[in-house]
């Protein structure tokens, strides 16, 4: 998921996969992922997606009405994968880190994305009030 993360659209991938709100889709599954694929292949949404599912981080979960296949994370298991690369892509370190690591328990161990995203929008994207300190 490391390697995903650091592709073009990886990020985001990761982010959509997450909090379901813009489902993954794609039109085809990549079916090989040798030397020449990992080097050279186009690093899209689509190679990215699918070599998720290669390794079994995403799964199969239906077709848009426009025949795109529709990837979605199979268990809590993985959920809590995604929600830990989140979690070292975005989340400060020190004394925050047990905040932000209770925030993600509650992500994989009960689907409940709300607290992270609190976390995220009280302490990454911090924001003051005009007029008043910080």
């Amino acid at each position: 998921m490391h390697y995903i993360s650091r592709l073009p659209k990886g990020r985001e991938l990761i982010f959509d996969a997450l909090t379901e709100t813009e489902s993954v889709t794609i039109f085809e599954l990549a079916d090989r992922f040798g030397v020449e694929d990992m080097l050279y292949a186009p690093k899209d949404t689509g190679f990215a997606a699918s070599l998720l599912h290669y390794f079994g981080i995403l799964t199969l979960g239906g077709m848009t009405p426009f025949g795109e296949l529709i990837l979605t994370i199979p268990n809590l298991v993985i959920r809590k994968l995604y929600a830990e690369q989140i979690q070292e892509m975005l989340l400060p370190e020190g004394r925050d880190g047990d905040l932000a690591r209770r925030a993600a328990e509650a992500l994989y161990q009960r689907g409940d994305l709300q607290p992270l995203c609190d976390f995220v929008e009280q302490k990454y994207f911090k924001a003051t009030v005009s007029g008043s300190p910080s």
